[in-house]
């Protein structure tokens, strides 16, 4: 039986990142992700004085949780910032779920969780907006697969599914940080780079500028993506212009900011406000043996598909070669892709540009502040999707691509939700 390409195109995987996003949010407890409590202190902050927190530039402990996240770019925390109650006491740095337990499962909450009154409703509107966020982001990569190759739909789902069937991405979109709206609005800027590549106007280039700088005032670390996005839309007829105003619009919105820190601080990205607040907590160093450099590699990779809360819960170590080996099988399928017709919109050298720029970013951060956590490349998430979905496709008949995609995608997101329900529900007591 054919299945048409927008059964398994457009429906599926909206539904079930709608459904596992919110059930990580109904699960992960308040404060429990990665930082989280940091960024609520900093839209808290925002909320109540208008205006930002202090950078800090020397080490601070535990209960400084401002300012541990003060030096990003204040758009996201703007937002959120709309949700709560200025009148409301700042969060109580004691404030957690539970004490991380050396085994078993954590206790009840503790440390003044009654003097929270009405916040936790106003989180889960954020967590909501989070949730929002991340739709978006899966929108955005299924919308490159059908401007790069309209005529085959089987990529455009499969891009879809990529972000979907990312544990961590689908747990990180339910949570409360600035990742969400840097990585969505990365994401559509590169699809309206790809519009533009295929013959668009330059007022188009010049909206994906706008959407750049908007990410990099949420997450400076989006500017990594502004090498690709020149490339994408500098090809071709009257390209020049589209990239003079992809330039021009990125360096309008986000040039203010860096130029204030570069003024105030001598530090427009704010690696070094990173490297002195965390001097207590980060106290390894980039590792200076290939065995360090490996536990690192193998570190960025577990955080980048799985590693759940502040528990950490995570597969059996075994299971990450899957993950690991399908990453290699796309790159080695990009080798038969190369012999496919090409599409609409030449996208493999701006998706490979993209990766390099982004691995080049973590490791200059690394070198500063070891920190190997993966999730720091969803930002080009919509990047990733269009290898890995190209390559791995490539390994599989045109005609059995669509049922192929739609097995897969609902097999893994059946599984990614018994792990939820079975696993980390109970370990949080859920």
């Amino acid at each position: 039986m054919k299945v048409s390409g927008y059964v398994y195109t457009l429906g599926l995987p909206f539904v079930a990142f709608l459904v596992l996003a919110t059930l990580n949010a109904a699960t992960i407890p308040w404060f429990e992700y990665p930082d989280e409590k940091n960024h609520i202190h900093y839209a808290q902050f925002v909320a109540r004085t208008g205006s930002l927190p202090p950078v800090v530039y020397s080490p601070v402990d535990d209960g400084e949780t401002t300012a541990r996240v003060a030096f990003n770019p204040p758009l996201y925390y703007w937002i959120a910032s709309r949700f709560l109650d200025p009148s409301a006491p700042f969060v109580s740095p004691q404030v957690r779920y539970a004490p991380r337990p050396p085994r078993g499962f954590p206790d009840p909450p503790k440390c003044g969780w009654d003097a929270l009154g009405d916040l936790p409703m106003r989180l889960a509107a954020v967590r909501c907006l989070s949730i929002l966020f991340g739709l978006v982001t899966v929108v955005a990569c299924w919308g490159l697969g059908r401007a790069v190759r309209p005529g085959e739909p089987a990529l455009a789902a499969a891009m879809a599914w990529f972000p979907v069937l990312i544990p961590q991405f689908v747990s990180m979109s339910a949570a409360i940080n600035n990742e969400g709206l840097a990585v969505a609005l990365a994401s559509l800027s590169t699809l309206l780079c790809a519009r533009a590549a295929a013959g668009g106007r330059a007022s188009t280039a010049g909206v994906a500028g706008v959407l750049l700088g908007a990410a990099a005032m949420a997450k400076v670390s989006a500017l990594a993506l502004s090498p690709a996005l020149f490339l994408a839309v500098a090809r071709g007829r009257r390209g020049w212009a589209r990239a003079a105003a992809l330039t021009m619009a990125t360096c309008c919105v986000a040039g203010p900011w860096l130029f204030r820190n570069w003024v105030d601080h001598r530090d427009p990205t704010g690696v070094g406000a990173i490297e002195a607040v965390e001097a207590n907590r980060c106290a390894g160093r980039f590792p200076s043996n290939p065995m360090g450099v490996l536990r690192g590699v193998a570190v960025a990779g577990a955080t980048f598909f799985l590693d759940y809360g502040q528990l950490a819960i995570h597969l059996p170590r075994p299971l990450y070669l899957i993950p690991a080996a399908l990453a290699g099988l796309a790159a080695w399928g990009w080798r038969r892709a190369a012999r496919e017709p090409a599409g609409d919109v030449p996208f493999g050298l701006p998706a490979w540009t993209a990766l390099a720029c982004l691995a080049g970013a973590f490791l200059a951060y690394n070198l500063r502040v070891y920190s190997p956590q993966g999730r720091y490349l969803y930002v080009g998430v919509v990047f990733l999707a269009f290898l890995v979905a190209r390559g791995l496709l490539a390994w599989v008949p045109v005609e059995r691509r669509g049922i192929v995609v739609l097995a897969v995608g609902v097999a893994s997101a059946l599984a990614q939700l018994g792990y939820m329900v079975l696993v980390v529900g109970p370990a949080y007591g859920r």
